[in-house]
Protein backbone atom coordinates (compact mmCIF):
# COMPACT_ATOMS: atom_id res chain seq x y z
CA UNK A 1 0.00 0.00 0.00
CA UNK A 2 1.41 3.21 -1.25
CA UNK A 3 0.82 6.83 1.13
CA UNK A 4 1.07 9.84 0.56
CA UNK A 5 1.83 12.54 3.41
CA UNK A 6 2.16 16.80 1.94
CA UNK A 7 4.58 17.59 5.11
CA UNK A 8 6.93 20.50 5.22
CA UNK A 9 10.43 18.74 5.25
CA UNK A 10 12.02 21.20 7.31
CA UNK A 11 9.28 20.98 9.89
CA UNK A 12 10.46 19.23 13.02
CA UNK A 13 7.82 18.10 14.46
CA UNK A 14 5.88 17.21 11.77
CA UNK A 15 8.88 15.42 10.77
CA UNK A 16 9.44 14.14 13.98
CA UNK A 17 5.45 12.29 14.63
CA UNK A 18 5.77 10.86 10.98
CA UNK A 19 9.15 8.69 11.54
CA UNK A 20 7.12 7.95 14.89
CA UNK A 21 4.34 7.06 13.27
CA UNK A 22 6.61 4.56 11.02
CA UNK A 23 8.30 2.90 13.73
CA UNK A 24 5.03 1.87 14.78
CA UNK A 25 3.77 0.48 11.54
CA UNK A 26 4.61 -2.85 10.36
CA UNK A 27 6.66 -1.89 7.31
CA UNK A 28 9.89 -0.29 9.03
CA UNK A 29 11.79 2.58 7.00
CA UNK A 30 14.88 1.27 5.52
CA UNK A 31 15.09 4.04 3.11
CA UNK A 32 15.29 7.77 2.47
CA UNK A 33 14.98 10.12 -0.33
CA UNK A 34 15.14 13.31 0.21
CA UNK A 35 14.84 15.43 -3.09
CA UNK A 36 12.83 18.51 -1.52
CA UNK A 37 13.86 22.33 -3.10
CA UNK A 38 12.79 25.48 -3.84
CA UNK A 39 14.03 28.33 -6.24
CA UNK A 40 14.41 31.83 -5.26
CA UNK A 41 16.25 33.25 -8.20
CA UNK A 42 17.65 36.84 -8.06
CA UNK A 43 21.08 38.31 -7.72
CA UNK A 44 22.84 38.21 -3.96
CA UNK A 45 22.95 41.59 -3.68
CA UNK A 46 19.01 41.77 -3.64
CA UNK A 47 18.47 38.75 -1.91
CA UNK A 48 16.37 39.63 1.18
CA UNK A 49 16.79 37.07 4.57
CA UNK A 50 13.20 35.93 4.43
CA UNK A 51 13.92 34.15 0.55
CA UNK A 52 17.38 33.10 1.50
CA UNK A 53 15.77 31.21 4.28
CA UNK A 54 12.68 29.87 1.88
CA UNK A 55 15.69 28.48 -0.28
CA UNK A 56 17.18 26.91 2.47
CA UNK A 57 14.53 25.51 4.34
CA UNK A 58 12.71 22.78 2.42
CA UNK A 59 16.04 21.51 1.01
CA UNK A 60 19.08 21.93 3.79
CA UNK A 61 17.12 22.09 6.80
CA UNK A 62 15.31 19.37 6.01
CA UNK A 63 17.97 17.17 5.41
CA UNK A 64 19.88 18.20 8.71
CA UNK A 65 15.78 16.59 10.56
CA UNK A 66 15.86 13.90 8.10
CA UNK A 67 19.12 12.89 9.18
CA UNK A 68 18.79 13.55 12.91
CA UNK A 69 15.42 11.24 13.17
CA UNK A 70 17.21 8.70 11.20
CA UNK A 71 20.38 8.25 13.23
CA UNK A 72 19.84 5.19 15.10
CA UNK A 73 17.74 3.12 12.53
CA UNK A 74 19.14 0.60 10.35
CA UNK A 75 18.57 2.12 7.00
CA UNK A 76 20.12 0.74 3.73
CA UNK A 77 19.99 4.15 1.83
CA UNK A 78 20.43 8.31 2.67
CA UNK A 79 20.10 9.38 -0.52
CA UNK A 80 19.91 13.23 -1.09
CA UNK A 81 19.34 15.00 -4.07
CA UNK A 82 21.65 17.80 -4.79
CA UNK A 83 21.97 20.02 -7.99
CA UNK A 84 24.87 20.50 -10.70
CA UNK A 85 24.63 24.19 -10.57
CA UNK A 86 26.45 23.63 -7.35
CA UNK A 87 29.33 22.96 -9.28
CA UNK A 88 28.80 24.84 -12.57
CA UNK A 89 27.60 28.19 -10.99
CA UNK A 90 24.06 28.65 -11.65
CA UNK A 91 23.44 32.40 -12.42
CA UNK A 92 21.04 34.07 -9.85
CA UNK A 93 20.47 31.06 -8.25
CA UNK A 94 23.47 31.35 -5.01
CA UNK A 95 20.45 30.58 -2.35
CA UNK A 96 19.64 27.75 -4.38
CA UNK A 97 23.61 26.18 -4.59
CA UNK A 98 23.98 27.10 -1.35
CA UNK A 99 20.97 25.00 0.00
CA UNK A 100 22.90 22.34 -2.26
CA UNK A 101 26.34 22.66 -0.74
CA UNK A 102 24.38 22.10 2.65
CA UNK A 103 23.24 18.48 1.67
CA UNK A 104 26.85 17.27 0.40
CA UNK A 105 28.09 18.60 3.90
CA UNK A 106 25.56 16.00 5.27
CA UNK A 107 26.63 13.17 3.42
CA UNK A 108 30.09 13.93 4.80
CA UNK A 109 29.03 13.78 8.02
CA UNK A 110 26.84 10.65 7.82
CA UNK A 111 29.68 8.92 6.03
CA UNK A 112 32.35 9.68 8.77
CA UNK A 113 29.59 8.55 11.47
CA UNK A 114 29.22 5.02 9.68
CA UNK A 115 25.93 5.65 8.14
CA UNK A 116 25.05 5.44 4.88
CA UNK A 117 24.64 8.61 2.78
CA UNK A 118 24.81 9.42 -1.54
CA UNK A 119 24.21 13.39 -2.17
CA UNK A 120 23.45 13.53 -5.90
CA UNK A 121 24.38 16.75 -7.83
CA UNK A 122 22.20 16.07 -10.34
CA UNK A 123 22.26 17.58 -13.40
CA UNK A 124 18.86 18.70 -15.52
CA UNK A 125 16.17 15.92 -15.77
CA UNK A 126 13.95 15.80 -18.79
CA UNK A 127 11.02 16.65 -16.09
CA UNK A 128 11.61 18.68 -13.09
CA UNK A 129 11.83 22.05 -11.19
CA UNK A 130 14.40 23.45 -14.03
CA UNK A 131 13.00 22.32 -17.29
CA UNK A 132 11.15 24.30 -19.89
CA UNK A 133 12.32 27.82 -19.90
CA UNK A 134 15.47 26.87 -18.11
CA UNK A 135 16.49 24.26 -20.12
CA UNK A 136 17.85 26.49 -23.26
CA UNK A 137 20.01 28.12 -21.19
CA UNK A 138 21.86 25.03 -19.86
CA UNK A 139 21.91 23.45 -23.51
CA UNK A 140 23.71 26.38 -24.89
CA UNK A 141 26.63 26.09 -22.12
CA UNK A 142 27.29 22.19 -23.57
CA UNK A 143 24.32 20.47 -21.09
CA UNK A 144 22.31 17.87 -21.86
CA UNK A 145 19.26 16.61 -19.94
CA UNK A 146 19.09 13.21 -17.84
CA UNK A 147 16.07 11.09 -18.46
CA UNK A 148 14.22 8.88 -15.61
CA UNK A 149 15.31 5.72 -17.01
CA UNK A 150 18.68 6.75 -17.34
CA UNK A 151 18.92 8.69 -13.63
CA UNK A 152 17.58 5.61 -11.76
CA UNK A 153 20.26 3.73 -13.01
CA UNK A 154 22.92 5.96 -12.20
CA UNK A 155 21.04 6.12 -9.18
CA UNK A 156 21.13 2.10 -8.56
CA UNK A 157 24.73 1.92 -9.88
CA UNK A 158 25.76 5.06 -7.07
CA UNK A 159 24.23 2.68 -4.07
CA UNK A 160 25.94 -0.03 -5.16
CA UNK A 161 29.56 1.78 -5.37
CA UNK A 162 28.71 3.31 -1.84
CA UNK A 163 29.32 6.45 -3.58
CA UNK A 164 29.13 9.98 -0.75
CA UNK A 165 29.47 12.71 -2.98
CA UNK A 166 28.74 12.75 -6.86
CA UNK A 167 27.05 14.71 -9.55
CA UNK A 168 25.46 13.13 -12.56
CA UNK A 169 25.45 15.31 -15.47
CA UNK A 170 25.49 14.82 -19.59
CA UNK A 171 27.97 17.42 -20.33
CA UNK A 172 30.09 18.57 -23.66
CA UNK A 173 33.36 19.93 -22.12
CA UNK A 174 34.64 21.46 -25.10
CA UNK A 175 31.79 23.08 -25.46
CA UNK A 176 31.25 24.17 -21.81
CA UNK A 177 34.66 25.21 -20.88
CA UNK A 178 35.13 27.43 -23.70
CA UNK A 179 32.17 29.44 -22.75
CA UNK A 180 33.13 30.30 -19.11
CA UNK A 181 33.10 33.95 -18.40
CA UNK A 182 36.14 35.78 -18.15
CA UNK A 183 37.48 35.56 -14.52
CA UNK A 184 36.15 31.84 -13.94
CA UNK A 185 38.88 29.99 -12.21
CA UNK A 186 38.90 27.34 -15.06
CA UNK A 187 41.55 25.32 -12.89
CA UNK A 188 38.38 24.09 -10.37
CA UNK A 189 37.57 21.73 -13.27
CA UNK A 190 40.60 20.44 -14.39
CA UNK A 191 40.29 17.33 -12.48
CA UNK A 192 37.22 16.73 -13.56
CA UNK A 193 37.43 17.64 -17.79
CA UNK A 194 39.35 15.08 -20.13
CA UNK A 195 42.36 16.55 -20.51
CA UNK A 196 41.69 16.82 -24.47
CA UNK A 197 38.97 18.54 -24.09
CA UNK A 198 39.89 21.72 -22.41
CA UNK A 199 41.58 23.48 -25.50
CA UNK A 200 43.37 26.96 -24.74
CA UNK A 201 40.53 29.83 -24.91
CA UNK A 202 40.88 31.73 -28.26
CA UNK A 203 38.58 33.76 -30.40
CA UNK A 204 37.17 30.45 -32.02
CA UNK A 205 37.05 28.20 -29.08
CA UNK A 206 35.17 31.06 -26.84
CA UNK A 207 32.42 31.77 -29.60
CA UNK A 208 33.51 34.65 -31.19
CA UNK A 209 32.50 33.55 -34.77
CA UNK A 210 29.43 35.64 -34.74
CA UNK A 211 31.82 39.23 -34.57
CA UNK A 212 34.34 37.53 -37.28
CA UNK A 213 30.79 36.60 -39.45
CA UNK A 214 29.47 40.15 -39.25
CA UNK A 215 32.93 42.14 -40.18
CA UNK A 216 32.96 40.03 -43.17
CA UNK A 217 29.60 41.41 -43.98
CA UNK A 218 28.99 44.83 -46.24
CA UNK A 219 27.52 47.31 -44.14
CA UNK A 220 24.29 47.28 -46.21
CA UNK A 221 24.46 43.70 -44.93
CA UNK A 222 24.88 43.62 -41.51
CA UNK A 223 21.70 44.94 -40.07
CA UNK A 224 20.02 42.10 -40.87
CA UNK A 225 22.13 39.73 -40.29
CA UNK A 226 23.01 40.83 -36.66
CA UNK A 227 19.21 40.92 -35.91
CA UNK A 228 18.65 37.86 -37.40
CA UNK A 229 21.36 36.32 -35.11
CA UNK A 230 20.04 38.54 -32.36
CA UNK A 231 17.05 37.29 -32.72
CA UNK A 232 18.05 33.09 -32.84
CA UNK A 233 19.91 34.23 -29.56
CA UNK A 234 16.98 35.47 -27.56
CA UNK A 235 14.65 33.44 -28.83
CA UNK A 236 16.53 30.22 -26.84
CA UNK A 237 17.30 32.17 -23.72
CA UNK A 238 13.09 32.63 -23.91
CA UNK A 239 12.66 28.81 -24.91
CA UNK A 240 10.47 30.02 -27.89
CA UNK A 241 10.51 27.72 -30.82
CA UNK A 242 13.19 28.33 -33.39
CA UNK A 243 10.99 29.76 -36.06
CA UNK A 244 9.65 32.19 -34.31
CA UNK A 245 10.02 35.79 -35.25
CA UNK A 246 10.83 38.80 -32.95
CA UNK A 247 9.57 42.42 -33.25
CA UNK A 248 13.28 44.36 -33.85
CA UNK A 249 11.91 47.22 -31.87
CA UNK A 250 9.86 45.68 -29.27
CA UNK A 251 11.42 45.18 -26.12
CA UNK A 252 12.56 41.84 -24.95
CA UNK A 253 10.47 42.18 -21.53
CA UNK A 254 6.64 42.34 -23.39
CA UNK A 255 7.81 38.56 -25.03
CA UNK A 256 8.59 36.69 -21.69
CA UNK A 257 12.53 38.08 -20.91
CA UNK A 258 12.63 38.21 -17.26
CA UNK A 259 15.35 38.76 -14.66
CA UNK A 260 17.37 35.59 -15.19
CA UNK A 261 16.91 35.59 -18.68
CA UNK A 262 18.32 38.73 -19.09
CA UNK A 263 21.34 37.58 -17.51
CA UNK A 264 21.48 34.36 -19.33
CA UNK A 265 21.05 36.40 -22.92
CA UNK A 266 24.18 38.75 -21.79
CA UNK A 267 26.30 36.24 -20.80
CA UNK A 268 25.42 33.91 -23.71
CA UNK A 269 25.81 37.34 -26.36
CA UNK A 270 29.09 38.15 -24.58
CA UNK A 271 30.26 34.23 -25.05
CA UNK A 272 29.18 35.03 -28.86
CA UNK A 273 30.72 37.74 -29.90
CA UNK A 274 34.06 36.84 -27.29
CA UNK A 275 33.42 40.32 -25.80
CA UNK A 276 32.96 41.71 -22.02
CA UNK A 277 29.35 43.17 -22.53
CA UNK A 278 27.90 45.37 -19.26
CA UNK A 279 26.06 43.89 -17.21
CA UNK A 280 22.82 46.30 -17.95
CA UNK A 281 23.01 45.60 -21.60
CA UNK A 282 19.43 44.89 -21.54
CA UNK A 283 18.37 47.26 -19.37
CA UNK A 284 20.49 50.02 -21.60
CA UNK A 285 19.23 48.35 -24.53
CA UNK A 286 16.12 46.22 -24.36
CA UNK A 287 15.15 45.75 -28.13
CA UNK A 288 17.03 43.64 -30.51
CA UNK A 289 17.60 46.93 -32.37
CA UNK A 290 19.29 48.71 -29.60
CA UNK A 291 21.25 45.91 -29.23
CA UNK A 292 22.60 45.63 -32.77
CA UNK A 293 23.15 49.48 -32.78
CA UNK A 294 25.47 49.05 -29.50
CA UNK A 295 27.29 46.25 -30.72
CA UNK A 296 28.39 47.45 -33.68
CA UNK A 297 30.14 50.44 -31.61
CA UNK A 298 31.37 47.99 -28.87
CA UNK A 299 33.05 45.50 -32.10
CA UNK A 300 33.95 48.37 -33.58
CA UNK A 301 32.32 46.86 -36.99
CA UNK A 302 31.82 50.48 -38.86
CA UNK A 303 31.99 53.95 -38.17
CA UNK A 304 29.77 54.63 -34.66
CA UNK A 305 26.05 54.78 -34.70
CA UNK A 306 23.89 57.22 -33.07
CA UNK A 307 22.69 55.93 -30.23
CA UNK A 308 20.09 57.73 -27.56
CA UNK A 309 22.08 59.73 -24.99
CA UNK A 310 22.97 58.82 -21.61
CA UNK A 311 20.82 60.28 -19.39
CA UNK A 312 21.54 60.75 -16.15
CA UNK A 313 20.22 57.27 -14.47
CA UNK A 314 22.46 55.49 -17.63
CA UNK A 315 25.33 58.16 -16.26
CA UNK A 316 25.16 56.57 -12.58
CA UNK A 317 24.92 53.13 -13.88
CA UNK A 318 28.28 53.34 -15.46
CA UNK A 319 29.85 54.37 -11.99
CA UNK A 320 28.83 51.21 -10.22
CA UNK A 321 30.52 48.03 -9.92
CA UNK A 322 29.24 45.04 -12.11
CA UNK A 323 27.66 43.28 -9.12
CA UNK A 324 25.84 46.59 -8.31
CA UNK A 325 24.98 47.22 -11.83
CA UNK A 326 23.61 43.59 -12.36
CA UNK A 327 21.62 43.50 -9.15
CA UNK A 328 20.18 46.73 -10.11
CA UNK A 329 19.19 45.02 -13.62
CA UNK A 330 17.59 42.41 -11.71
CA UNK A 331 15.60 44.50 -9.27
CA UNK A 332 14.15 46.52 -12.10
CA UNK A 333 13.10 43.68 -14.07
CA UNK A 334 11.58 41.81 -11.33
CA UNK A 335 9.87 45.25 -10.40
CA UNK A 336 8.81 45.34 -14.14
CA UNK A 337 7.63 41.52 -14.24
CA UNK A 338 5.78 42.68 -10.86
CA UNK A 339 3.82 45.20 -12.05
CA UNK A 340 2.42 43.37 -15.04
CA UNK A 341 1.14 40.58 -12.64
CA UNK A 342 -0.38 43.25 -10.72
Amino acid sequence: MVSVRQIDAGDTVAMTALVDELARSTAPLRGVIHAAGQLEDGALLGLHASRLGAALRGKAEGARVLDALTRRLPLDFFVLYSAAGVLLGPAGQGAYAAANAALDAVAQARSRAGLPATSVAWGLWGEGMAAGAGRAGWASRGLGTITAPGGMARLERLLREAAVSVAVLPIDWPRFLSGLPGGVDRSFFAGLAPRKSTPPRSSAAAGGGLAARWRELRPGERRDAMLEDLSRQAVQVLGLGADTLLDARRPLKEVGLDSLMAVELRNQLARAVDAALPATLLFDYPTLEALAAFLVQRLELSPAEALPAAGGERRAVASMSDEEAEALLLAELDDRDDGKRS
